[in-house]
């Protein structure tokens, strides 16, 4: 059992079954190397020949019913090829039919450079595949192993509603090795630990992996509630006549007074003593963050 699979076996309970596994990583550009491409792959599918570096399946977490998606580091360094583009865009296709929320596990050295351009434009497929999942109302996290380079990072892990991450994860579009061959100048690692990416609002939290189940239970319980949502009837009451009746407008000045009130409670005593959980969104995803805003999801009454 790859390092993969025991975090998914702990993360679900032991529920995570795999599929797509049809799908593997073949050498479509016949790459020669050191040591060729297609031999490497030999190798690592010599115990398990539906070996790749994208693990997907269903599984539960809490009392919730999810797809999931992880990078099997140990397989070429969880780059994204191909096959293993394809396993995770037919993941989000799956959850948007079967309507599950989606969680992914990115733990990945980028795109797979050995499958060349193709493997690049692959990467267009998972976007799409992520924005229908989206625009059918489901939720999706991501959570930042170390290292999540690259392609991944761009087109899988950047892209949840939640962005999680964990402590010391090194999270960069490009690899500090290449900036300091390009600038000829050490390139400090802490400028793309996951510690920076909070501070700079690409990152919304930074959580354990031993508590990754409970939180991500948390936000599920809040985003995807099990009760059901009230019938609305089709045809509407009508409203008592004093319902009807129009109300003079509230004096403007004391509104402003009463939201400057030292006794207002803010929104955080509100929440903390409702008991309820916040699950805060950090950021602009583009560098910044403003800590005199706070958003993110909880759950009151």
């Amino acid at each position: 059992m790859t390092r993969a699979e025991s975090f998914l076996a702990e993360l679900t309970g032991g529920t995570f079954r795999e599929w797509s596994q049809e799908v593997v990583t073949a050498d479509p550009l016949a790459f020669g190397e050191e040591q060729a491409y297609a031999t490497r792959l030999a190798e690592l599918q010599a115990d398990n020949p539906l070996a790749e570096a994208a693990r997907v399946g269903f599984g539960t977490i809490g009392d919730h019913a999810v797809a999931l998606v992880s990078s099997d580091y140990e397989f070429v360094a969880g780059t994204l090829g191909i096959a293993a583009a394809e396993r995770v865009a037919r993941a989000f296709g799956i959850a948007t039919v079967s309507r599950r929320p989606v969680i992914s596990i990115c733990q990945s050295g980028g795109t797979r450079m050995q499958e060349g351009t193709p493997a690049f434009i692959k990467m267009l497929s998972i976007g799409a595949a992520i924005s229908e999942h989206r625009q059918a109302g489901l939720p999706y996290l991501s959570y930042l192993m170390d290292p999540t380079m690259g392609g991944t990072l761009a087109a899988l892990g950047t892209q949840g509603h939640l962005v999680w991450a964990a402590p010391g994860a090194s999270i960069s579009l490009t690899g500090p090795r290449i900036v300091e061959a390009v600038t000829g100048r050490p390139f400090p690692r802490d400028e793309i630990s996951a510690e920076a990416g909070l501070r700079r609002g690409l990152v919304d939290d930074i959580v354990q992996p031993g508590e990754l189940a409970l939180r991500i239970a948390e936000w599920l319980d809040i985003v995807s509630p099990k009760v059901a949502s009230p019938v609305i009837s089709a045809r509407p009451s009508v409203p008592a006549p004093a319902e009807t009746q129009a109300q003079p407008p509230p004096d403007a000045w004391r509104s402003v007074i009463r939201s400057r009130a030292r006794d207002r409670p803010s929104i955080e005593s509100v929440i903390e003593a409702s008991g309820a959980p916040l699950i805060e969104i950090r950021g602009d995803r583009a560098g910044s963050d403003d800590r005199n805003l706070l958003a993110g999801f909880t759950s009151l009454g």
